[in-house]
């Protein structure tokens, strides 16, 4: 009891924040303690030079963006190969946006991109909102699920404060007590290309083992231009196979992340430990010439080479 009360004044108590931000600036503490020094207030960090702030209910995510930075601990290859490809693109579309950390980094990263951000959840869609409106950025929110068919559909969430995850797959997760229904708008991709005239030339996909329905329902949209490099995550063999097939015949090049520690070419598959992959189209220019160019790209170098 006594451990549980002082785990709640922790989270929210207004004296927190500050705190942590002293102890922050003053002394380089290991994850094993800042894991657990939590709080309610604002998680700031700088991507591409420039400061990014994101509230903080006392999640994972934004504590290690609090903590560690962009790119240090949390998906962080995949956030670094992220930053380098937002500034190159045009469009931006954060499918699965969440609390909306890719597009505020796409924002950062290219000020004059045109970045929209997708969720279905309300109440995670609102948390996406207030930090779009906290760091003033252009985000175009879009409260609906992403599919291969227009309408309404029930998504199946769990109801705990710091989850984040809901799906129309089936999912281990799925199996507890407080899953619940909830009723969301959905869209195809290839509509909301029509409808804004915003033809995306970077997509992050993350979808929870509906990618494949995604992607079914974006290639119509896309008319004759090259296809758009896709941060895309792959959770099973199942996902991975339906993934290959819709790629299939669309010159891209696909390259497993290793979190921390590479980049590299392969083919779609499943694999212990590791959910993104990265897509680069053919005739790509910049970051992704340089990444088919070479076939790999390790962490440091990465580190090395962003702005």
């Amino acid at each position: 009891m006594l451990k549980q009360s002082i785990k709640r004044w922790r989270d929210t108590s207004p004296l927190m924040e500050p705190v942590c931000r002293v102890l922050r600036k003053v002394v380089p503490l290991p994850q094993s303690v800042w894991q657990h020094l939590a709080f309610t207030g604002i998680a700031d960090f700088t991507v591409a030079g420039r400061r990014v702030k994101m509230r903080h209910f006392g999640a994972e995510i934004e504590n290690s963006l609090f903590w560690a930075g962009y790119g240090h601990d949390w998906e962080a290859t995949t956030l670094l190969a992220w930053v380098r490809l937002a500034g190159e693109a045009q469009v931006v579309f954060d499918v699965g946006a969440n609390t909306g950390l890719f597009a505020l980094a796409a924002c950062a990263a290219n000020p004059a991109a045109r970045v929209h951000a997708f969720e279905p959840m309300p109440a995670i869609a609102a948390r996406l909102r207030q930090n779009v409106a906290l760091n003033a950025s252009p985000v175009t929110v879009h409260q609906l699920a992403v599919s291969d068919s227009d309408g309404s559909a029930q998504i199946r969430a769990m109801e705990a404060a710091h989850e984040y995850s809901a799906s129309f797959e089936q999912m281990d997760w799925m199996n507890a007590e407080n899953v619940t229904l909830v009723e969301v708008k959905v869209a195809r991709l290839d509509g909301v290309i029509a409808a804004t005239g915003d033809r995306p030339d970077l997509i992050k996909l993350d979808v929870e083992r509906h990618e494949p329905q995604a992607l079914r329902g974006l290639w119509a949209g896309l008319g004759e231009g090259p296809p758009p490099t896709m941060v895309i995550e792959v959770l099973d063999d199942e996902v991975a196979a339906r993934v290959r097939d819709e790629i299939e015949g669309r010159g891209y090049s696909a390259f497993v992340i290793h979190e921390g520690q590479s980049i590299t070419r392969g083919t779609i598959h499943a694999e212990p430990g590791t959910m993104n992959w990265l897509l680069i189209p053919e005739g790509a220019t910049g970051f992704g010439a340089q990444l088919i160019a070479q076939g790999t790209m390790s962490h440091a170098e990465l580190i090395a080479g962003r702005s």
